[in-house]
């Protein structure tokens, strides 16, 4: 990471984060589970994944939009 440039970081974050909703994919599929606790999973045991660390880096505008549009995937996986 160069001079503050938090992509990388961003990036391993985000693979890692897809990598778990890939692993809980039964999870998604399964219709007998809730929309809100799917949420719950997914906020518990991904999107701690995602954002572990955040509170140190400095987002750019085109990072930002890459993190926004792989929350909006996150969301779409739970349908």
């Amino acid at each position: 990471m160069d001079s503050g440039d938090n992509t990388n970081d961003i990036n391993a974050r985000i693979g890692m984060a897809k990598k778990r909703m890939q692993d809980l994919v039964n999870i998604w599929k399964d219709k007998t589970i809730t929309l809100q606790l799917k949420i719950k999973i997914m906020k518990t045991l991904v999107w701690t994944v995602m954002t572990y660390g955040a509170e140190g880096w400095t987002i750019k505008k085109k990072q930002e939009k890459k993190i926004n549009s792989t929350e909006m995937w996150f969301y779409r996986r739970l349908l």
